[in-house]
């Protein structure tokens, strides 16, 4: 089953025309989930979850500690989703290396979901990391990121199920007083990684700096149903 057979099986095709995780998953089901069995969304969401890890999509993604980031600037001027454009680019250079492992003649195409509040800063974000980079390292990147709706664009969907799942997995377990077996579905997802020879990367952010968490993304042997 491919993504546009899946949003047709569920009535997602026309209204909203996309798939969106926090609705399917939240405590009561929200927009076209409201009122959805418990159980039922449950289903829908191992089968988003089935149709990415059976196709060849290849997992890119860093995640920060966003509560210490934001104690780490608090006197500093508060800028909207500044957590976002920070990710991101810190995110570019590490995406630079990793093309270097991939087949030759891979590139780099990048779009993300169209959100008019942070269109320009993306754009600077983008400039200023490649700024930084050699031109062999330049010339992976095939253009400026685009910015496009959920609606039409799976990868985007994809990544919105990627997103949910990690956050998640940090929510309930980077807390030491609290411990949630690692869900099924983030675990998929993160086998799934390790077969595409994807980047998943977990910066712990604070005001003492910035240390990269090699492990945090690995797969378990089994996770939770």
């Amino acid at each position: 089953m491919d993504w546009n057979a899946f949003l047709m099986r569920h009535g997602l095709d026309r209204d909203p025309g996309c798939y969106h995780s926090a609705d399917c998953c939240c405590k009561y089901g929200a927009q076209n989930f409201a009122g959805l069995p418990e159980q039922d969304r449950r289903q829908i969401h191992r089968e988003a979850v089935e149709v990415i890890v059976a196709h060849p999509l290849v997992p890119i993604g860093l995640a920060i500690t966003t509560q210490p980031y934001l104690r780490s600037i608090r006197h500093e001027k508060p800028v909207h989703k500044s957590e976002y454009i920070y990710c991101f680019k810190k995110l570019l250079p590490l995406l630079a290396k990793h093309m270097f492992t991939r087949p030759e003649g891979s590139s780099v195409a990048i779009t993300l979901e169209k959100t008019k509040k942070v269109i320009g800063r993306v754009t600077s974000a983008y400039e200023s990391a490649m700024s930084a980079q050699h031109a062999e390292t330049q010339a992976l990147f095939t253009s400026t990121p685009t910015m496009e709706p959920k609606k039409g664009w799976p990868q985007l969907q994809a990544a919105d199920v990627l997103a949910y799942e990690l956050g998640l997995d940090l929510k309930w377990n980077w807390n030491p007083a609290r411990s949630y077996p690692r869900r099924g579905s983030c675990n998929q997802l993160l086998k799934h990684c390790s077969r595409t020879k994807g980047l998943l990367v977990l910066l712990e952010v604070g005001e003492r700096g910035v240390r990269r968490d090699p492990n945090w993304f690995k797969p378990v042997e089994k996770g939770s149903p």
